[in-house]
């Protein structure tokens, strides 16, 4: 049998399993004659063993240097890190093609990245930073391993390309997080979207950390400003949750617009608690627009009033003066929108007749007794925890019918007329009450039927004789108990069943307790905060009078069947048989938490948002302009759109513009130093919007922006 030599002249190979190493002359003339596979190294022996093998006509196998291979194929590779990486893989060197490819190396000296079989994408970018940032590898390693990478690099393009180009783990967790949008990010960087790989556990408890110390640093800033970069909402969520534990802790940096930038990302509980550490800021009076009335009643007056710090008699004072008016815009309102006038659609009467437009879907009605604001929020939080089919539409509020007592406000919402016309009136829909009569209701429904689902809770629970912390357990105990079984009736609806689902109300309720210090005027009925019966009393023509802390209300000016008195201040009356005493948090009154309900539609398996976007315009470079951005929702969801940011002029322009569902809007939008002709060349713009739920997106619209030179200067030496 012919002799092998493998020939090893700078002695830096591992020998192969089954060969004689051979390191001196002795052993190599000893092992001659006697082996079949000899590994002969340095440079003087394996001259030797090749004159040996050529007189006895037998081949050699020259082996290179595996440190000059990898040198040569990865330029930036000192000979000293090649030495220390060879060193580094071992004998897992034996069997690999020569001369050295680093893709080869790599696998067998990383066999846990497992990225050499798969094509260069974003989620192969991705999981390549990943991996480089757990490694934290030693710069030998890192020398290599940017070789590697950019080999990836020159086979993709721009900006994925970029990725693959991180020279070290700190580099390579800042592409991440702008990849994650964690940090400030040019338009470009907007695409490709973040792949959908799972942060893993190490990476998350690493952002976690770095949050934690961000917030500190900015005295509670930070979260504001990652909200504007419109990250992925589990990402928000992960951090709120960081930023609410530091407030907590050190609720010097908390503040009024770091909780409004939290409101949406925290539970309700978390949210509760938080403003508890936080004296609110004072109520300015209410406004005298529906709509800027419910900003008004969910950013200024429930914080004021919820806050447990307070109590006081001065806060008490102020929110009496804030209902007082309240009440003096809501009066006349409500008047003039029950008789059809302006804000009739903000009735919830007349919302409910308008739930059997949607022809296309079958709508559930669940009406919840006395479920004020507060609670809804509890109510849609527990929703979104159990159930990623239901997606929230919308959020917004209705006006209850007076007086807000069940036995008036129910009838009107389930039959969609005002209180008295109620009376006998047929309902919108089948009532149910029973959870398997309700699934079986929704699944024999034709499209455009509304089946009601009426529950007595959690005005039941409120009416109980408990403490009030007693009382805050328990009614959570209910929210997250009908909203157990809302998610279970949505989902065990026939998939076949387009489902809408609408949650309302009869009638809000007072935020406090009330002591029973009123007698009812004479002849009349007494339940909570609202009293009716027959009454002698010369209206003008308003169709009200104030008498003191009560206001008698006209019967046909505000649609109930007798005259009604309503208690203006925060107590209650006296029951029918002269008892006083606390009653808990009662209703009946227009206290803005008893008449401004929740109104919440939801939709089961909500197909994708529908956005387009466009923004025009033409000026004189250098001069005042004026863009117009149209925007066009064809989704069922209402949008807010908050900020245009012009990257190419670099302006941020705030914006407060509501899109209805279905619906297109135009805005112009003034601009300071219009670009040049250049600038519109490449002009682009980022649309953030927030969605009923509170999260945040952006959106690029097509940009078509033209420009004139007022002052150029033609080259006349250009036809020369």
């Amino acid at each position: 049998m012919s002799l092998r030599y493998t020939l090893d002249p700078r002695s830096d190979n591992p020998p192969a399993p089954g060969s004689v190493v051979v390191s001196d002359e002795v052993t190599l003339l000893r092992e001659f004659l006697g082996s079949e596979w000899l590994w002969v190294r340095g440079e003087r022996l394996c001259q030797w063993a090749e004159g040996v093998a050529q007189a006895r006509e037998q081949m050699v196998d020259w082996l290179g240097s595996p440190a000059d291979e990898l040198v040569k194929s990865c330029p930036d590779l000192s000979s000293d890190q090649a030495t220390q990486l060879l060193a580094e893989l071992g004998s897992r060197l034996v069997g690999v093609r020569r001369p050295l490819e680093p893709v080869e190396i790599a696998q067998r000296l990383w066999p846990d990245l497992g990225l050499f079989e798969v094509e260069p994408d974003p989620e192969h970018a991705f999981r390549w930073l990943l991996w480089l940032v757990e490694r934290n590898l030693g710069a030998h390693d890192l020398a290599f391993a940017r070789a590697v990478s950019l080999r990836w690099a020159v086979q993709t393009v721009a900006p994925l390309s970029m990725f693959y180009k991180a020279s070290d783990p700190h580099q390579a967790w800042e592409y991440i997080k702008l990849w994650l949008r964690l940090l400030p990010t040019t338009p470009e960087w907007l695409s490709p979207a973040p792949p959908t790989v799972a942060l893993p556990e190490w990476a998350l408890r690493k952002l976690q950390k770095e949050w934690r110390l961000e917030v500190v640093q900015t005295k509670g800033q930070f979260y504001r400003e990652l909200v504007g970069l419109a990250p992925e909402k589990g990402l928000l969520k992960a951090a709120a949750q960081v930023t609410a534990e530091v407030f907590a802790t050190t609720p010097k940096y908390l503040s009024l617009d770091h909780m409004e930038a939290l409101r949406s990302w925290i539970g309700v509980s978390e949210r509760d608690a938080l403003l508890g550490l936080l004296p609110p800021r004072r109520p300015q009076p209410p406004p005298r627009d529906f709509e800027k009335m419910g900003a008004w009643f969910i950013q200024e007056y429930l914080p004021f009033r919820l806050w447990r710090g307070g109590g006081s008699s001065e806060q008490l004072a102020r929110v009496g003066e804030l209902a007082r008016d309240f009440a003096s815009w809501f009066l006349p309102y409500y008047a003039a929108s029950r008789a059809g006038g302006a804000g009739v659609e903000h009735l919830s009467w007349t919302k409910t007749s308008r739930l059997s437009e949607a022809a296309d879907a079958v709508t559930l009605l669940m009406v919840l007794d006395g479920l004020g604001y507060p609670d809804a929020e509890r109510f849609v939080k527990g929703i979104h925890d159990r159930s990623h089919r239901l997606s929230l539409d919308d959020f917004t509020l209705a006006l209850a019918p007076l007086p807000t007592v069940t036995e008036f406000a129910k009838p009107a919402l389930l039959a969609g007329v005002h209180p008295t016309a109620a009376l006998g009136e047929v309902r919108v829909g089948a009532l149910e009450k029973r959870d398997p009569d309700v699934v079986g209701a929704l699944n024999a429904a034709s499209p455009g039927a509304i089946v009601i689902w009426s529950l007595l809770d959690p005005d039941v629970t409120y009416h109980r004789r408990l403490d009030s912390e007693t009382m805050r357990s328990e009614v959570d105990a209910r929210l997250n108990s009908l909203a157990d079984r809302l998610v279970r009736i949505a989902h065990a609806t026939q998939d076949s069943v387009r489902l809408r689902v609408v949650v309302s109300t009869d009638h809000g309720r007072l935020l406090t307790n009330a002591t029973r210090c009123q007698p009812p005027p004479i002849g009349m009925t007494a339940h909570g905060r609202a009293a009716w019966g027959p009454a002698s009393i010369r209206f003008g023509s308003d169709g009200f009078i104030v008498d003191g802390d009560i206001v008698y209300l006209h019967p046909e000016r505000f649609g109930v069947p007798e005259v009604c008195a309503i208690l203006l201040s925060d107590a209650a009356y006296l029951t029918s048989d002269g008892r006083g005493g606390e009653e808990s948090y009662p209703h009946g009154g227009i206290y803005p938490e008893e008449v401004l309900i929740p109104w919440i539609q939801l939709s089961r398996d909500r197909g994708p948002l529908v956005l387009a976007a466009r923004l025009t315009g033409h000026g004189i470079a250098g001069s005042q302009g004026t863009l117009h951005l149209e925007i066009a929702n064809g989704s069922e969801v209402r949008l807010h759109v908050q900020e245009l940011k012009l990257g190419r002029i670099g302006q941020r322009v705030p914006l407060d513009l509501e899109v209805a569902a279905l619906s297109a809007e135009i805005t112009p939008i003034d601009v300071s130093g219009w670009p040049t002709p250049a600038e519109c060349g490449g002009f682009d713009a980022v649309l953030s919007y927030k969605l009923p739920t509170g999260e945040l997106r952006t959106f690029c619209p097509e940009c078509s922006v033209t420009s004139d030179e007022l002052y150029r200067q033609d080259d006349i030496l250009g036809d020369l």
